[in-house]
């Protein structure tokens, strides 16, 4: 099914619309997910290559990931009382 949009939009010359409803696909047919824009605080601007090698860091993904886990959990509760 990818390959028929993606040729529909090669030929259009509009591939950001490709890629904004193969997103909503995969969101529909898939878990879904967010996407964040996170910028450099400032004051840290001599990190920056740490700063963004934190984007594949494994353990920093874990700790984002248990950060959604405990603010849903919050909000699951907050709904039933």
């Amino acid at each position: 099914m990818s390959k028929i949009f993606k040729e529909k939009y090669k030929k259009s010359g509009k591939i950001e619309d490709y890629e904004e409803e193969k997103e909503v696909f995969e969101k529909t047919l898939h878990r879904p997910y967010i996407v964040l824009k996170i910028e450099l605080p400032e004051g840290y601007e001599e990190m920056k290559e740490e700063f963004i090698k934190l984007e594949k860091d494994e353990t920093f993904l874990l700790l984002i990931k248990e950060f959604v886990e405990k603010t849903l959990l919050k909000k699951k509760k907050e709904k039933t009382l």
